[in-house]
């Protein structure tokens, strides 16, 4: 049986009214798998709330020794472009400590 990832599918805004919300159902999640797929595709806004809830959330991962992929959408994936973050959250890249 294989071990596939577990899905996340968020919707609504990333933001820092959201961000603590949804900070306790990534890692609740992160919590029940070794693998997990968070899907971003239908968060209509995101801030720098947002995207420190997806760094904590790969550092978590990667100290758990779990893996963690986020699907994004244009509007995200311009953002984390912009702050040039894209390869460290969306590729293999090193998330510095």
């Amino acid at each position: 049986m294989l071990d596939g990832p577990k899905s996340l599918v968020m919707e609504g805004e990333l933001t820092i009214y959201t961000a603590l919300d949804k900070k306790a159902e990534i890692l609740s999640h992160l919590k029940s798998g070794k693998k997990l797929e968070v899907d971003l595709s239908k968060i209509s806004e995101i801030d720098a709330a947002g995207i420190q809830l997806m760094i904590l959330a790969r550092r978590e991962a990667h100290v758990a020794g779990k893996e963690l992929n986020f699907i994004v959408n244009s509007n995200i994936q311009q953002t984390l472009e912009l702050a040039r973050l894209t390869e460290p959250l969306l590729g293999t890249g090193p998330m510095n400590s």
